[in-house]
């Protein structure tokens, strides 16, 4: 299973994104995060590092970069919108900008939908768009 690792830290009491760690990070059978011999703190918002796990869908978008939760993409020049897992459903849907749409994943590949990653939710200068 492919997947990054956003890392935040915290700046007075916001969490401040801070990169994505691609390498190096292994996940236990139970979820967790390792590196190096150590777990990273994916549960406490509140301590003063946190990472996030953003899983991969598997699927490249039309300039051949992977498409990973938390991304945020534009459908056939028109739809804007955000990848989410749905971990009760094992799926992931596109979360349009308003929203009130929700696309389920496998409706985007059984219609040969042309994905462009714009950017992700993380990094500010992709926020608002």
């Amino acid at each position: 299973m492919l997947f990054r690792v956003a890392s935040f830290k915290r700046q007075g009491r916001k969490l401040k994104f801070d990169s994505f760690i691609y390498y190096g990070v292994k996940m236990d059978q139970m979820g967790d995060l390792w590196f190096e011999n150590r777990i990273l703190n994916t549960k406490d918002r509140r301590k003063k590092v946190y990472f996030k796990k953003c899983l991969c869908t598997g699927r490249k978008d039309e300039k051949g970069r992977l498409v990973f939760e938390g991304d945020i993409c534009e459908i056939n020049g028109e739809v804007v919108g955000e990848i989410e897992y749905l971990k009760n459903k094992g799926a992931f849907l596109l979360i349009a900008k308003n929203g009130f749409m929700r696309i389920p994943y496998s409706f985007l590949d059984k219609n040969e939908a042309k994905l462009i990653v714009k950017g992700n939710i993380y990094e500010n200068e992709h926020k608002g768009k």
